[in-house]
């Protein structure tokens, strides 16, 4: 027993040696390496970080629960309710959005719609066009995004000690945890429409609106809807590890941990649709807890250096998400033409395909100081969150059947014209062939599409916090509470700006 349980824990970080990949860059083009980070625009799916999912929240307090020698516990439990809300950013929209611009204009957070009819001959002069939305080409407006969210959590973890199984003084140390996540959240796109910010006289003429025509009815994928929320129990933790050294203020453990999953992943009917927990993916992990005393009497009252750090890495799976075409930033919602003769078919009902979908690694990390005396502790501290961009592959062969909707029909066949160099902005001339000039179908490949628009960019988000709690020792239990707050700041537009508090009740015996 006791060398299938240090297997275990050997086996989990030689994995996350092996496994680590954050791969953080993000890239506009498959064939890139590389992009700067104006180029993450234009995404059909955010992920953002789950609020219990806060490493500094989690061993506040309790870090001292587990690790107190002199404390008879085998049991112990703890519940921390912890809220989080998003800050207003111009950046966040931008990741939803695009610019045709090279690199993109690092201060443009809004997009251009208008018709063929008041372009003045100038295609270049808009961001989508009208006709496109199914809008009238006497149309021109402009819209943009303010994202938010609100995310709420109740993290509750039950810890049993082991070492009543165990003689040698090095195997008492081993635990056994589980964890159950109650989260909530609420997600807002918040469209936003005006009147054409270009030409200010310009006002929306036609009844219909760009809130309307971006909730098309015949879409069934990647709509602009209304706030949605979800709330259930988001996934089931299970950890084993061992104390190494708890003792004289000094503490060290390691643990190995299992996530699996219990709620679906998120709606890919709605652009920016809620996602519990890990999003369907299981995972697979190991952390380090570290406490170093920097004062010498740890007796009544003492200053002491803290690291911790977990580290999860989550395995592949199957979803459903909207993807663009190459160079085309919202080609999702062009108009496509099937060779049977169907036209006006919305590109986002064949561009949204299962696909296999891979996170890698979300890694948590804390680090500050910590003051304890007579049961009350304080400690400030900076903390790293980060997750590697996914990768994402289609599951099927895409096909290839459909074209970007051109204008009439080739000859007298029966089959659509198709313009394959047109954009969501730009309507181009039909497909002819280059030496007879002669009308051609150029169907959609596999080879066009753009994985990278439906993966989620690579992160780490920085957070400073502050916490605070008391233990009391009384006869028939070690009981404790605490409180937090934090403030976290992404790395360019991957997540948002948020502030959050938490608090924490628990006991052992």
């Amino acid at each position: 027993m006791k060398k299938i349980l240090l297997f275990i824990i050997f086996c989990t970080w030689l994995q996350n040696v092996y496994t680590y990949n954050l791969n953080l860059t993000t890239c506009c083009s498959e064939t890139l390496a590389y992009c700067p980070p104006c180029c993450g625009v234009a995404r059909t799916f955010l992920s953002t970080r789950p609020v219990y999912r806060n490493i500094a929240a989690q061993q506040s307090v309790w870090h001292d629960m587990i690790f107190n020698a002199c404390n008879p516990e085998n049991f112990a439990f703890q519940a921390v309710p912890i809220f989080q809300k998003s800050l207003r950013s111009r950046s966040i929209a931008r990741y939803f959005l695009f610019d045709d611009a090279p690199c993109g204009d690092e201060d443009k957070d809004f997009l251009v719609v208008k018709g063929d009819a008041v372009i003045a001959g100038n295609q270049y002069s808009r961001d989508i066009r009208a006709e496109w939305l199914n809008l009238p080409s006497n149309f021109a407006g402009s819209f943009t995004v303010k994202p938010k969210q609100e995310q709420f959590g109740l993290w509750m973890k039950a810890y049993y000690s082991l070492k009543s199984f165990f003689e040698t003084e090095f195997l008492k140390g081993f635990w056994l945890g589980v964890a159950l996540p109650l989260h909530y959240v609420k997600n807002s796109i918040n469209l936003v429409e005006f009147p054409d910010r270009t030409e200010p006289e310009m006002r929306p003429i036609a009844a219909t609106s760009i809130t309307q025509a971006l909730s098309n009815p015949a879409w069934n994928f990647a709509k602009f809807g209304p706030s949605k929320k979800l709330f259930s129990v988001a996934e089931l933790d299970f950890k084993i590890g061992s104390n190494f050294l708890d003792q004289d203020g000094f503490e060290l453990c390691l643990y190995s941990m299992g996530v699996m999953p219990l709620h679906g992943y998120a709606d890919s009917e709605f652009v920016f649709s809620p996602a519990l927990g890990t999003n369907r993916h299981f995972g697979y992990g190991s952390g380090l807890l570290f406490q170093m005393p920097l004062t010498c009497d740890i007796e009544t009252c003492f200053i002491s250096f803290f690291f911790e750090i977990e580290n999860i890495y989550f395995f592949r799976d199957t979803q459903i998400r909207t993807l663009d075409l190459k160079s085309k930033p919202w080609s999702r919602y062009l108009l496509l033409v099937n060779r049977d003769g169907t036209r006006d078919i919305p590109a986002v009902n064949i561009l949204t395909r299962p696909v296999r979908v891979r996170p890698f690694n979300k890694v948590d990390m804390t680090t500050g100081f910590r003051y304890q005396s007579c049961g009350v502790e304080l400690e400030a501290g900076f903390d790293l969150w980060a997750r590697g961009r996914e990768d994402v592959k289609l599951k099927d062969c895409f096909p290839c059947d459909y074209g970007i909707q051109g204008v009439g029909f080739i000859g007298n066949t029966g089959v659509p014209a198709t313009a394959s160099l047109s954009t969501i902005g730009v309507l181009e001339p039909n497909d002819v062939t280059l030496i007879r000039r002669e009308q051609i179908f150029v169907e959609i490949t596999e080879d066009d599409i753009q994985l990278n628009s439906a993966a989620a960019r690579g992160a780490i988000n920085f957070r400073f916090h502050l916490a605070g709690g008391y233990t009391s020792n009384t006869s028939f239990a070690l009981l404790f509470l605490g409180a937090g707050c934090f403030i976290e700041i992404p790395n360019y537009n991957t997540d948002f700006k948020r502030y959050g508090v938490w608090a924490k009740i628990g006991y052992g015996f």
